[in-house]
Formats: structure tokens, C-alpha cells, sequence
């Protein structure tokens, strides 16, 4: 199970790219409101499954009070069922403090802070309510974290803005010792041929370090490699998430539930509560009337590893239809393909270990390969 619980609706900070907008909500989730979304949860977790628990925004830490109890009602209700649960957090790192850290480090946590880059680069969209720059606290709270050993990664935003930034501000963390390192281009930005060209030409430096200095090592994760690794390997038609099921949902400040974070408080995607559970009726209904035909993904020879393919609330978000993806989500996911194509093949070339795993994995499940993969083999032995 995946459950998303809105901690905050609202944030510290005011970033020019939030797909959320500038103007939030101010409401925040009540004990008695998270005491019933941990029940929901328990009760209706299919057996022996895991329990994802995402940790939501705005700024989750607004809301720090509900944070710290939401573990300390787990443990003390569910003692039994604590190893099951799986918890994720993004957060700016401004409110980070000893409690939330100990909080991380004795439980099964992913902890990403939000920070684009350096100063310089953080100041460009990340600015405060109160116009106070809070990068030195994040950065003090950042080394509090490496200092003490905790695991946790950053999440870059790559945006119109920053873009020609990007190749430094990956080496600046990764030369920080930071280990997780995940980046995501702003698909809700007006992006132009002139920066497509210059997110092509990070790319191609990026390749070069991830090759170098990532592809051989056990414990550094650049997501934009290692995630879309897998993709290229299995032939298998793409899928969009399960959002909206009770594998899959979210939980806003006043109990109610959603598919998914990025239609969170929009009155056509409110598909029940903690009390009735997920209607699905309405839920159908409403993913009835967010589709239409169309032929854009249809012949499309990345479809198996791009996020318009999988996403479907993001695509809404944006052209207001879940299975019609923007076409600047089509040249993003383009330009990172080639690269992944690239790195991949270099990879194969090479016989790094990180890639060539897969293969076992593959030949043991009997896994027939993607036609990319193919190609990368059938180019490799025609070299």
C-alpha cells in the first residue's frame, strides 16, 4: 500500500515553479484526522504487504507537532505492525531539528531535502514568505545530517532558470558527500528550443560524470540514470500508476481522499473519506471524463520508459486530460532518453556490473529484453 497523508497544506517558502501555485492553504492535519488515517491504513492493507507512508506538503514540517505523534501513535497502538511501514518525506529542510533527526534515523526513512543547487541557484525560484534567506539554516541542517550519518538525498528542480547550472550544481553535492542525488525537470515550464539545447548539453557533460565517477560505486544514486535503468530492460507495455485505489491514494488535512497529490483539495477528484472509504464509482467516473482519444503516444518508440506514459495526474495537471501528456513533457522525456540510450550502451560496452546485474535478474525470471536493449546488444556486437 502507498498512502500520501497532507501534513501541511501550507509552506514556508513560496517556489516559482510549485505546480500547488503560490497561493496556499493554510489548514494542517489534526491528531484525531491522522489517528483515523493510520487506522484506514491498517485495516485495509492487504496482508503481509508493506505500507508506503509518504509524508506530505506544502511544508510537512508546518506541522511538526502531528509529525513527531504520528510515530509515537504507531508505536504505541500498532507495536505489532511498526516494521511494516515504509515512510518518505520532501522537505525544504528550514524546520529540520534533533527530533525530526532521530526520527529519521530509527525508522525505515527516505528523507530528500528540496534544494535546487547552491546559493546562488536556490535564490533564483526558492524564495520565503517572510523574504528572509534561509539558505545558510538548510545548509547548517544539511551538514547536521551528513555529520550524523544520516541517510537522505536532495531534489533538484530543473527549471528554465537554472538549467545551465544544473552539471555544477550536481558535482556541488556530490563533492558536499551527499549520495542520493535526484533531479526532476519542471514539466510545467515554459521551456524554449534555446534551453532544451543548453539541458541537452548538461546532459552530455552529466553522462560523463555518471560514467566516471557514479556508474562503478555501490552507495551513489543519480536518478536520472538509476531510475530509468530498469525500463530498458523488461518488453512490456506502459502503464499508468494505480492512483485512486487502496493501494494508492491520498489523505488531505480533513481526512478526505484523492488519487493523487498533484489533484489533492480539487472538489472532481475527491473520491471519499476516511470514515465511507474510496468510492469507486466516482473514481471512474471522473477518470471517464479526464481521458480522450488521441494518437500522440501511440507510435511512440519511448512510450515503455517515459513519465507521460506513467503519470497520468501530472499530464491532468497540465493539459487536462490523464492519458495526453504536454509536448514539453514529450521533449524532456526525448533529450533524457538519448542520454539514458547513450549511458546504457556505454555501460553494456563496458560490462559495468551495476548494469550487467540485470541480465541475471532477466535470464532467471525469464524476462524477455526491451527492444531498446536489443538494440543496445545487436550495436554492441556489430561494433
Amino acid at each position: 500500500m502507498e498512502c500520501t497523508l497532507n501534513l501541511a497544506d501550507g509552506c514556508n517558502l513560496q517556489c516559482t515553479y510549485c505546480y500547488e501555485g503560490i497561493e496556499k492553504r493554510t489548514a494542517v492535519l489534526k491528531e484525531e484526522v491522522m489517528h483515523d488515517a493510520i487506522d484506514f491504513m491498517i485495516e485495509n492493507n492487504p496482508e503481509d504487504e508493506k505500507i508506503n507512508l509518504v509524508l506530505l506538503g506544502g511544508e510537512p514540517l508546518l506541522n511538526k507537532r502531528i509529525f513527531l505523534s504520528l510515530f509515537e501513535y504507531i508505536e504505541n497502538k500498532y507495536t505489532e505492525y511498526k516494521d511494516i511501514f515504509e515512510f518518505e518525506m520532501t522537505t525544504n529542510g528550514i524546520l529540520l531539528d534533533d527530533k525530526v533527526v532521530s526520527i529519521v534515523k530509527n525508522n525505515n526513512f527516505k528523507l530528500l531535502i528540496s534544494i535546487d543547487g547552491d546559493k546562488e541557484t536556490h535564490n533564483l525560484n526558492r524564495k520565503s514568505l517572510n523574504e528572509k534567506d534561509y539558505y545558510d539554516t538548510i545548509m547548517r541542517n544539511v551538514h547536521k545530517l551528513l555529520n550524523g550519518n544520516v541517510r537522505f538525498g536532495v531534489r533538484m528542480t530543473v527549471t528554465c532558470n537554472n538549467v545551465h547550472l544544473f552539471y555544477k550544481n550536481v558535482l556541488y553535492f556530490y563533492n558536499m558527500g551527499i549520495k542520493k542525488i535526484h533531479a526532476a525537470y519542471d514539466d510545467f515550464g515554459t521551456w524554449t528550443p534555446e534551453t532544451l539545447g543548453i539541458l541537452d548539453d548538461q546532459m552530455n557533460l552529466l553522462d560523463e560524470f555518471y560514467l566516471s565517477s557514479v556508474a562503478y560505486t555501490n552507495d551513489v544514486l543519480l536518478n536520472l540514470y538509476d531510475l530509468k535503468l530498469t525500463t530498458f530492460f523488461a518488453a512490456r507495455k506502459p502503464l499508468f500508476c494505480s492512483a485512486g485505489s487502496i493501494g494508492h491514494f491520498t489523505v488531505n488535512s480533513s481526512g478526505e481522499i484523492f488519487p493523487c497529490g498533484y489533484v489533492l483539495n480539487d472538489p472532481k477528484w475527491n473520491i471519499g473519506n476516511l470514515q465511507s472509504g474510496i468510492e469507486k464509482k466516482k473514481l471512474v467516473d471522473s477518470i471517464k471524463n479526464s481521458v480522450k482519444y488521441s494518437e500522440k503516444c501511440k507510435e511512440c518508440d519511448i512510450s515503455f520508459t517515459c513519465s507521460g506514459q506513467k503519470c497520468g495526474f501530472q499530464n491532468y495537471r497540465i493539459t487536462g486530460y490523464l492519458n495526453i501528456p504536454s509536448d514539453i513533457t514529450c521533449q524532456l522525456e526525448h533529450i533524457l532518453y538519448r542520454h539514458n540510450y547513450h549511458v546504457i550502451s556505454r555501460m553494456y560496452a563496458l560490462k559495468i556490473p551495476r548494469l550487467m546485474k540485470y541480465f541475471d535478474i532477466a535470464k532467471v525470471n525469464n524476462i524477455e529484453l526491451s527492444n531498446s536493449m536489443k538494440s543496445i546488444i545487436k550495436e554492441a556486437v556489430n561494433k
